[in-house]
């Protein structure tokens, strides 16, 4: 690659880097929710999450808070 074209090639990704900056800016307390709770949904899926019972109220504390988002949601 000639000077140039890696230039070129980091301003691309810093432009990418800026959008991607601006997409977390903006995004809602409740989509970061759903996004947090696909990601535990996903490594609890994969057994990823190891369950003792020092966690149990923990996890009873998520359902709880996962419910109570459910149902402040407007209908659609």
């Amino acid at each position: 690659m000639r000077v140039e074209e890696v230039i070129a090639y980091r301003e691309r990704w810093r432009a990418v880097e800026a959008i991607e900056q601006a997409e977390r800016r903006r995004a809602t307390p409740e989509l970061r929710w759903r996004q947090l709770n696909a990601l535990v949904a996903m490594a609890q899926g994969l057994g990823l999450v190891a369950s003792d019972a020092g966690e149990a109220g923990g996890h009873a504390r998520w359902a709880t808070l996962r419910r109570r988002m459910a149902d402040r949601r407007p209908e659609a």
